[in-house]
């Protein structure tokens, strides 16, 4: 017999008003996913996990009751940084590379501004050291034309 997969929000089979939380990797109360940090990224969070399921060979019964297959999709933000590069993807230099990645990168923060942040997702992605040193520089000169 194949271990039940669940994904983030499918209601526990067994256990009344228990869902999973993939973030926490536990079964809560539906009143917990509306704790900070939860909100904005549970229906995100729910496609991702469809996405992974479907490339994998873990059992999901399909009939599985779920808080956020029905919410419409929320358009995330975009931040002025991100706006910024989407304006670069022209340029015919590391600015320009590194932002062309970025907007085919569909897990790209585009709500980030923070430099540090956005270090920390490359660093996550295994981004070379010129990735890293271009998006330092990409930041200053964005940095300074706001200004």
């Amino acid at each position: 017999m194949r271990e039940r997969y669940y994904i983030h929000g499918d209601a526990h089979e067994i256990i009344d008003n228990k869902f999973y939380c993939a973030q926490c990797d536990s079964f809560e109360h539906k009143d917990h996913f509306s704790l900070s940090g939860h909100l904005i990224e549970n229906h995100e969070r729910y496609l991702i996990s469809l996405k992974i399921l479907k490339k994998s060979d873990n059992s999901r019964p399909k009939d599985s009751v779920n808080l956020f297959a029905n919410l419409p999709k929320i358009k995330p933000k975009v931040g002025k940084f991100y706006r910024w590069l989407e304006k670069q993807k022209d340029r015919n230099d590391p600015v320009g590379d590194f932002a062309r990645d970025a907007i085919s990168d569909n897990n790209f923060p585009k709500d980030r501004g923070s430099v540090i942040m956005l270090r920390q997702y490359l660093i996550t992605k295994r981004a070379c050291d010129e990735a890293l040193v271009t998006l330092k520089e990409a930041h200053a000169e964005f940095k300074s034309e706001k200004l």
